[in-house]
Protein backbone atom coordinates (compact mmCIF):
# COMPACT_ATOMS: atom_id res chain seq x y z
CA UNK A 1 0.00 0.00 0.00
CA UNK A 2 1.39 3.30 -0.82
CA UNK A 3 1.65 5.95 1.30
CA UNK A 4 -0.83 8.06 -0.08
CA UNK A 5 -3.22 4.98 -0.19
CA UNK A 6 -2.80 4.74 3.67
CA UNK A 7 -3.52 8.65 4.19
CA UNK A 8 -6.99 8.40 1.92
CA UNK A 9 -7.30 5.27 4.64
CA UNK A 10 -7.29 7.29 7.53
CA UNK A 11 -9.10 10.11 5.97
CA UNK A 12 -11.80 7.60 5.22
CA UNK A 13 -11.57 6.58 8.94
CA UNK A 14 -11.90 10.54 10.19
CA UNK A 15 -15.30 11.45 7.85
CA UNK A 16 -16.86 7.68 8.86
CA UNK A 17 -16.11 8.84 12.82
CA UNK A 18 -17.11 13.00 11.96
CA UNK A 19 -20.55 11.24 10.68
CA UNK A 20 -21.45 8.79 13.41
CA UNK A 21 -20.48 11.57 16.08
CA UNK A 22 -22.88 14.42 14.11
CA UNK A 23 -25.45 11.23 13.87
CA UNK A 24 -25.46 10.25 17.84
CA UNK A 25 -24.95 14.15 18.27
CA UNK A 26 -22.25 14.19 19.63
CA UNK A 27 -21.16 18.09 18.85
CA UNK A 28 -18.11 18.28 21.39
CA UNK A 29 -16.82 15.03 20.41
CA UNK A 30 -16.87 16.39 16.77
CA UNK A 31 -15.48 19.75 17.49
CA UNK A 32 -12.44 18.03 18.77
CA UNK A 33 -11.75 16.57 15.58
CA UNK A 34 -10.54 19.95 14.48
CA UNK A 35 -7.09 21.29 14.78
CA UNK A 36 -7.42 24.92 17.44
CA UNK A 37 -7.37 26.92 14.33
CA UNK A 38 -9.89 24.59 12.98
CA UNK A 39 -12.16 26.75 9.86
CA UNK A 40 -15.83 25.65 9.21
CA UNK A 41 -16.81 27.22 5.70
CA UNK A 42 -19.75 26.91 3.61
CA UNK A 43 -19.68 29.66 0.82
CA UNK A 44 -22.27 31.46 -0.77
CA UNK A 45 -20.58 30.86 -4.56
CA UNK A 46 -18.70 27.85 -5.55
CA UNK A 47 -16.47 30.22 -7.08
CA UNK A 48 -15.33 31.70 -3.45
CA UNK A 49 -11.53 30.88 -2.96
CA UNK A 50 -11.30 33.00 0.18
CA UNK A 51 -13.68 33.09 2.65
CA UNK A 52 -12.95 36.63 3.52
CA UNK A 53 -13.28 38.16 0.16
CA UNK A 54 -16.84 37.61 0.05
CA UNK A 55 -20.17 36.40 2.30
CA UNK A 56 -20.89 33.51 3.68
CA UNK A 57 -23.34 31.01 4.65
CA UNK A 58 -21.55 30.16 7.72
CA UNK A 59 -17.44 30.77 8.12
CA UNK A 60 -16.20 30.00 11.65
CA UNK A 61 -13.28 29.51 13.07
CA UNK A 62 -12.82 28.73 16.79
CA UNK A 63 -14.27 30.19 19.34
CA UNK A 64 -16.96 30.97 16.92
CA UNK A 65 -17.24 27.18 16.07
CA UNK A 66 -16.98 26.63 19.58
CA UNK A 67 -20.06 28.99 20.56
CA UNK A 68 -22.21 27.27 17.56
CA UNK A 69 -21.39 23.95 19.27
CA UNK A 70 -22.53 25.14 22.81
CA UNK A 71 -25.89 26.37 21.36
CA UNK A 72 -26.88 23.14 20.07
CA UNK A 73 -26.85 22.07 23.73
CA UNK A 74 -28.38 25.13 25.22
CA UNK A 75 -31.96 24.36 25.95
CA UNK A 76 -32.60 27.65 26.67
CA UNK A 77 -32.04 28.91 22.92
CA UNK A 78 -34.65 27.85 19.82
CA UNK A 79 -31.99 26.67 17.38
CA UNK A 80 -32.71 23.16 17.74
CA UNK A 81 -35.83 22.99 20.18
CA UNK A 82 -36.82 20.44 18.98
CA UNK A 83 -33.51 18.52 17.65
CA UNK A 84 -33.77 17.84 14.24
CA UNK A 85 -33.41 14.14 12.90
CA UNK A 86 -31.24 14.04 10.49
CA UNK A 87 -30.44 11.51 7.78
CA UNK A 88 -26.53 11.44 6.40
CA UNK A 89 -24.72 9.47 2.92
CA UNK A 90 -21.78 10.25 2.09
CA UNK A 91 -19.96 9.06 -1.02
CA UNK A 92 -15.85 7.73 -0.69
CA UNK A 93 -13.33 10.28 -0.27
CA UNK A 94 -11.50 11.44 -3.39
CA UNK A 95 -8.15 12.89 -3.15
CA UNK A 96 -7.96 16.65 -4.09
CA UNK A 97 -4.46 17.01 -3.52
CA UNK A 98 -1.69 15.52 -1.12
CA UNK A 99 1.43 16.84 0.94
CA UNK A 100 4.20 15.61 3.81
CA UNK A 101 1.82 17.57 5.77
CA UNK A 102 -1.29 17.93 4.68
CA UNK A 103 -4.16 15.57 2.81
CA UNK A 104 -7.24 17.24 1.23
CA UNK A 105 -10.14 15.09 0.29
CA UNK A 106 -13.26 15.75 -1.17
CA UNK A 107 -16.67 13.90 -0.29
CA UNK A 108 -19.82 13.85 -1.99
CA UNK A 109 -22.94 14.21 0.61
CA UNK A 110 -27.30 14.27 1.13
CA UNK A 111 -28.12 15.15 3.97
CA UNK A 112 -32.47 15.22 5.04
CA UNK A 113 -33.26 17.31 8.05
CA UNK A 114 -37.03 16.48 9.41
CA UNK A 115 -37.92 19.51 11.71
CA UNK A 116 -41.02 20.07 13.45
CA UNK A 117 -41.99 23.84 13.12
CA UNK A 118 -43.80 25.91 14.99
CA UNK A 119 -47.60 25.02 14.49
CA UNK A 120 -47.39 21.42 14.27
CA UNK A 121 -46.10 22.19 10.33
CA UNK A 122 -43.18 19.45 9.96
CA UNK A 123 -40.23 20.32 7.31
CA UNK A 124 -38.09 18.22 5.62
CA UNK A 125 -34.79 20.13 4.16
CA UNK A 126 -32.41 18.25 1.68
CA UNK A 127 -29.06 19.36 1.50
CA UNK A 128 -26.58 18.18 -1.46
CA UNK A 129 -23.38 18.85 -2.29
CA UNK A 130 -19.77 17.95 -1.79
CA UNK A 131 -17.26 18.90 1.59
CA UNK A 132 -13.55 19.07 0.96
CA UNK A 133 -11.77 18.46 3.90
CA UNK A 134 -8.39 19.85 4.82
CA UNK A 135 -6.39 16.81 7.25
CA UNK A 136 -3.51 17.48 8.83
CA UNK A 137 -1.60 14.92 11.39
CA UNK A 138 -2.46 15.22 14.90
CA UNK A 139 0.38 16.71 16.95
CA UNK A 140 -0.51 13.96 19.90
CA UNK A 141 -0.59 11.38 17.62
CA UNK A 142 0.79 11.41 14.18
CA UNK A 143 -0.88 8.84 13.09
CA UNK A 144 -4.29 10.36 13.44
CA UNK A 145 -5.50 13.10 11.29
CA UNK A 146 -7.47 16.29 12.05
CA UNK A 147 -9.92 18.86 10.46
CA UNK A 148 -7.94 21.69 9.76
CA UNK A 149 -10.97 23.19 7.09
CA UNK A 150 -14.10 21.70 5.95
CA UNK A 151 -15.37 23.66 3.02
CA UNK A 152 -19.07 22.76 2.23
CA UNK A 153 -20.11 24.02 -1.12
CA UNK A 154 -24.17 23.02 -1.45
CA UNK A 155 -25.61 22.34 -5.25
CA UNK A 156 -27.42 25.48 -4.62
CA UNK A 157 -25.33 27.65 -2.64
CA UNK A 158 -26.44 30.88 -4.02
CA UNK A 159 -29.60 30.61 -2.84
CA UNK A 160 -31.10 31.65 0.59
CA UNK A 161 -31.34 29.65 3.31
CA UNK A 162 -33.75 30.06 6.45
CA UNK A 163 -31.14 28.78 9.92
CA UNK A 164 -29.32 25.81 8.70
CA UNK A 165 -28.43 25.39 12.74
CA UNK A 166 -27.63 21.94 11.77
CA UNK A 167 -23.61 20.96 10.80
CA UNK A 168 -23.50 19.63 7.53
Amino acid sequence: MSAIDARLRLAQGLIDHETELLRTAQYRSWLDLFTPDGLYWLPVSPAQTDPLSAPSHVCEARPALDARVERLYDQRLLPQMPASRVSRLLGRPRLVSALDTRIEVAVAFHVAEARALSGGDDAIRLFAGESTYCLVPDEAAPTRLRIQSKRVDLINSESAFFGVSILL
